[in-house]
């Protein structure tokens, strides 16, 4: 639909120069673009490599990457539309969706993961948070006070700080 690509678009452009290509691409989505089984498939290995770099991205992001991938089916992935895209990045069970964000639903340090867990629950229920909500989430789940060290790391690899609060990022940052 129109409106679709328009909000495709207006969220492709919010991730700069980058998500320009992004945006005419979605804009020119084609709706009947069936998604194969190949394509499932591909698309599942291109999605690990990709949230591994880059935990969080958004659709312009994802779109990007689709299309510089080598294989044609992956390509054509980028093509889909918005709901076809969310519908296939989920069914590959590497990420969840947060506030339009594809967030990797598991991290790469094992020490961090069980805080990592802790965070993401808390910004699936709030747009902000603060380091007194990370720290009594943790507690509640059994986890203790995490240290500087882990609480910074699985901070800055969700979220970006903007003073007093944090928030989730917007954009994979390269």
């Amino acid at each position: 639909s129109n409106a679709a690509a328009n909000g495709t678009a207006a969220a492709a452009g919010s991730s700069g120069a980058a998500g320009s290509s992004a945006a005419a691409t979605a804009a020119a989505a084609v709706p009947d673009i069936a998604v194969t089984p190949e394509m499932a498939a591909e698309v599942s290995k291109t999605v690990q490599m990709i949230i591994s770099r880059f935990p969080v991205c958004s659709m312009a992001n994802i779109r990007n990457a689709l299309q510089s991938q080598p294989a044609a089916v992956v390509k054509q992935a980028a093509l889909l539309t918005d709901h076809q895209l969310d519908h296939l990045l989920l069914g590959t069970g590497h990420v969840l969706i947060i506030r339009k964000m594809f967030v990797a639903k598991t991290g790469t340090n094992a020490q961090t993961e069980s805080l990592r867990k802790v965070v993401i629950q808390l910004l699936q229920d709030k747009a902000t948070l603060r380091k007194g909500d990370v720290i009594s989430a943790a507690e509640a789940a059994g986890l203790g006070k995490p240290s500087e060290v882990q609480y910074n790391k699985v901070m800055r690899e969700l979220c970006r700080n903007n003073g007093s609060h944090w928030t989730i990022k917007t954009t994979a940052e390269v």
